[in-house]
């Protein structure tokens, strides 16, 4: 770890603690969640720690994994929407610590950037995983075949306004 940056501590703290969540959310739904997701907490811990962007995204993978597993496993849907927004969370707080002080200089002061960025995938993450719930819930009702179709909408249309708002973080 170079010494000439700031930590980015809260985006770190917040990727950690959001992979913690998707474990604690996941794991008791199947084993295969709960090994997953601990490999998944493990990579990106120390893809924080150690700086480097592949072990986040492997672990962000991992903990992804743990949701689609719990899902397997009979999960109720809210567990594996809470799991999917926590592992975003887990993601773009992780790729926050790994950039912004890169893009802002070592005397930057990133807590207010960070807040923002942590707030912003929050909101993203809650709207479309209440929509998607409301969703299922009714439409559960008509068509159980569709609310897996809904969650892969939404997981789609999730990835792609992090991808876009990440896009806007590196210009």
């Amino acid at each position: 770890m170079r010494t000439d940056r700031p930590q980015v501590r809260l985006s770190t703290v917040v990727a950690v603690v959001a992979a913690i969540a998707v474990v604690a959310g996941t794991g008791r739904y199947s084993t295969l969640a709960l090994g997953s997701g601990l490999l998944g907490f493990a990579l990106v811990t120390v893809a924080v720690l150690t700086e480097r962007q592949a072990l986040l995204t492997l672990g962000c993978a991992g903990l992804v994994a743990a949701v689609l597993a719990a899902g397997a496993g009979r999960a109720p849907t809210l567990v594996v929407l809470a799991g999917t927004v926590a592992a975003a969370v887990a993601w773009d707080s992780g790729r926050t610590a790994l950039t912004l002080a890169d893009q802002l200089g070592p005397t930057a002061d990133v807590t207010r950037l960070e807040l923002v960025s942590i707030g912003s995938t929050l909101a993203v993450g809650c709207v479309a995983g209440a929509f998607v719930w409301r969703l299922a819930r009714v439409e559960l009702d008509r068509a159980p075949s569709v609310a897996p179709l809904l969650l892969l909408v939404a997981g789609i249309a999730l990835a792609g306004a992090l991808y876009y708002r990440g896009d806007a973080h590196s210009e």
